[in-house]
């Protein structure tokens, strides 16, 4: 549907609050009308297009405003006087296409005065604006006043919730169905190692499974839980961020790759591009951020030559980094997608099978890397057990666990749980919808 419901903020100043309201807001209105740019933007998108559309598409734009929004500043120019300023284009066009907007103020902020405002944006200081204060005993209140003016607006409300325990079978529900918590426990190993060490050095961890295997949800499960269970209260700043390379990385030369791995982590901090990595651990303390993650991910079809130089460039970058201190961790997850090939028979694996012998190569690379560059001083760098696909016994440790979260029996029998899986096992994307027609919606 389209996007009713335009949250725009800038990272430097609200991120934080900004996926936070976003977690609130998608829960209570009609799934995919609300727009967050790390959520609603995929890779190959066109950036600047899809905003636009997307503002004058919508019914209401929240303006998420916090302590550096208004003096922003990027190669000595404050960011609102640069008219390619995503976030004056947007607030610019919502005003000026009459849209709905409120002023959300975090931490106390000030509503910008108009004289304060670039002239395109100077309406804005006349709109009522709606604090929200985090640290709130009356936040809930305030944000189920903040979804009631959104309704108000002509937000789509969510269709009304199911039955109290009724069955949910959407993938990300049932992504880990399979057992991946040897992986999980080798992360926190890792992170715990590096914890303990006065000075730390860059991590990188390899993720790897066949692209059926979701190796991506994964890496979410790291980002959202793992990660941050493990780094909570440990003396680090408390900013924590993921940094989603989405593009195809280029590995034909290391000045390639490092400029490039380079350009998407300023971007992300909103600095110019640098040479120097020194310049990246200045800016974490910039941004208070505790711990700063790069994430990339490569397949097979998307490689030629030697499979292993991906992996290369990868240690040679964190290895050339400077010492980080104590009071951060930075590093890099890899996920590695296997192509589907090596499983195909017959007409079909001859048509794969020049991807099957990239498959292997690279499941070769991924091993070797562990060889040659587990022992390094100067990389902590680990490579988790593949994913599994999904077992028979899996499905029944799952049906085990939301029967007791329930409290009552799905209506299915082990039998029809079992025929979804043919052979020894099954892939999770094969898996996933076999259990969602098993088991629908309710």
């Amino acid at each position: 549907m389209p996007t009713e419901l335009f949250i725009s903020y800038r990272r430097s100043d609200a991120a934080g609050h900004a996926r936070a309201l976003f977690a609130a807001l998608k829960d209570e209105f009609a799934p995919d009308s609300v727009f967050f740019d790390r959520q609603s933007i995929e890779s190959g998108d066109r950036f600047a297009h899809l905003i636009g559309t997307s503002v004058s598409e919508c019914k209401l734009v929240l303006a998420l405003i916090g302590p550096d929004w208004l003096q922003a500043a990027q190669d000595g120019q404050r960011r609102l006087d640069d008219p390619g300023d995503f976030v004056r284009l947007e607030i610019a066009q919502a005003l000026r296409e009459n849209k709905r907007v409120i002023p959300v103020l975090f931490d106390d902020t000030p509503m910008p005065r108009q004289a304060d405002l670039p002239e395109p944006l100077q309406p804005l200081a006349g709109i009522d604006a709606f604090a929200l204060r985090g640290k709130n005993l009356d936040y809930e209140h305030q944000l189920s006043e903040l979804v009631r003016l959104a309704t108000e607006a002509g937000v789509t409300p969510a269709p009304p919730q199911r039955p109290p325990g009724a069955v949910t079978a959407d993938r990300s529900k049932l992504v880990n169905l399979c057992d991946r918590s040897p992986q999980d426990s080798d992360t926190r190993d890792l992170l715990h190692a590096q914890l303990k060490l006065a000075t730390r050095r860059p991590f990188v961890l390899v993720v790897h499974g066949r692209a059926e295997e979701l190796p991506q949800e994964f890496v979410v499960r790291l980002e959202e839980f793992s990660m941050p269970s493990v780094l909570k209260n440990k003396g680090l700043a408390p900013g924590f961020r993921f940094v989603r390379y989405t593009d195809v990385v280029p590995v034909d030369s290391a000045e390639r790759f490092n400029r490039s791995l380079r350009m998407k982590l300023a971007e992300e901090l909103e600095s110019d591009v640098f040479d120097d990595d020194r310049v990246l651990l200045d800016l974490l303390h910039k941004h208070k951020l505790g711990a700063l993650v790069a994430v990339l991910s490569w397949r097979a079809s998307e490689l030629s030559g030697n499979a292993l130089m991906p992996l290369q460039r990868l240690f040679d970058y964190w290895a050339a980094f400077p010492d980080v201190g104590d009071r951060a961790l930075i590093g890099c997850i890899a996920y590695i997608k296997y192509d589907r090939s090596e499983a195909d028979a017959g007409w079909l694996k001859r048509m794969f099978s020049k991807g099957s012998d990239k498959t292997q190569a690279l499941r070769d690379a991924v091993a070797a890397s562990q060889a040659s560059f587990g022992a390094s001083q100067r990389v902590a760098w680990r490579v988790l057990e593949e994913l599994p696909s999904v077992r028979a016994s899996d499905l029944d440790r799952w049906k085990e666990a939301v029967e007791d979260i329930i409290k009552r029996r799905l209506g299915v029998t082990d039998d029809d749980l079992h025929r979804i899986i043919e052979g020894e096992s099954q892939p999770m994307q094969v898996v996933l919808p076999r259990l969602e027609a098993l088991i629908p919606q309710q």
